[in-house]
C-alpha cells in the first residue's frame, strides 16, 4: 500500500473552461478520507519553494532525532495548523484540537510527491487558479 493509499489521497488535475478562458488547478482530494485535511493543507501550499521549505524542516528533525523548537516552525493556517514532534506531524484546528496525528516519515513522503505532482503538466507550477479552488 503506497501512503496516498494508506491515507486515501488522489491527486487530481482540474481544467475548467469559463467565459474568460481556461482556469487550472490542482488538488488533493481526500473526500473519502474519515477526515479530508490533506485537499486544504496541499492547496495552502501549492508552490514547491515552500513544499521545499516543509520537507527541510522534517529532515532536520528526523536527522537529528528530536523537534528543535528554535529551529523548525510550525505551520499555521486560516482553518489548521501542523506541530510537530520528535517523530510526528499534529495536524490540529484552528482551536488546538487534533484532527490527526501521522509519523514524519509519511508527511514527507506525501510532500515528496506532491512537489512532484504541482510541477507536472497542465500547470507545471503554475499559480493555481483564484476563482476555482476545489474544482474536480
Amino acid at each position: 500500500m503506497t501512503v496516498l493509499e494508506k491515507y486515501n489521497i488522489v491527486f487530481k488535475n482540474a481544467i475548467i473552461n469559463t467565459p474568460t478562458g481556461q482556469k487550472y488547478s490542482k488538488e488533493a482530494d481526500d473526500k473519502n478520507a474519515s477526515i479530508p485535511l490533506f485537499n486544504y493543507f496541499l492547496y495552502f501550499f501549492a508552490d514547491k519553494d515552500d513544499v521545499e521549505d516543509i520537507i527541510e524542516d522534517i529532515n532536520f528533525i528526523i536527522t537529528d532525532g528530536y523537534y528543535d523548537d528554535g529551529y523548525c516552525r510550525d505551520i499555521f493556517m486560516d482553518n489548521m495548523r501542523v506541530m510537530y514532534t520528535d517523530t510526528t506531524a499534529k495536524f490540529e484546528n484552528k482551536d488546538g484540537v487534533l484532527i490527526k496525528e501521522i509519523p514524519l516519515t509519511d508527511f514527507k513522503e506525501i510532500l515528496l510527491l506532491w512537489k512532484v505532482f504541482i510541477q507536472t503538466p497542465p500547470l507545471n507550477n503554475a499559480p493555481l487558479s483564484e476563482e476555482f479552488p476545489f474544482s474536480s
